[in-house]
């Protein structure tokens, strides 16, 4: 676990998608940031190249700003039961996304690699370290 400003922790989580538009089920791997300042900070500061620019899950998070970004980004917003509300790629700079009912956001560095659409399910697991249960299991 990782200590991030204002109190946060931070964890891998594996994130896995029921797909609509054909893809079928994949996934990938997502940091979970809890903390408001992680959520509010993302992946503000930094770069494309950055090994700090990776996919991050933003919990409780229902909306995501790009301002300030220096490159585009893919963005997710799921409700609670992980139904995807809405799905951006190529955000660009000085945005703000939001979509009502909202709970979590999903956020990384534009790329080809393949993307939830509106409607797609998204199925969290090692969730429980963000929820506070102690199995200790550990990806």
């Amino acid at each position: 676990m990782r200590r991030v400003g204002g109190g946060g922790c931070e964890r891998w989580a594996r994130i896995e998608f029921d797909a609509d538009a054909g893809l079928g089920r994949w996934g990938m791997r997502a940091l979970v940031v809890t903390g408001f300042w992680g959520r509010l900070r993302g992946l503000l500061g930094t770069s494309r190249d950055d090994e700090r620019a990776v996919p991050l899950l933003l919990v409780g998070c229902p909306s995501v700003h790009t301002l300030g970004m220096r490159y585009q980004l893919d963005v997710v917003l799921v409700d609670e039961g992980g139904l995807v509300l809405g799905s951006w790629r190529e955000l660009p700079a000085g945005r703000v996304v939001r979509c009502a009912g909202a709970r979590h956001a999903l956020e990384r560095p534009s790329c080809g690699e393949p993307w939830p659409v509106v409607g797609d399910r998204v199925e969290l697991r090692n969730m429980w370290h963000v929820m506070g249960a102690r199995d200790g299991q550990d990806e």
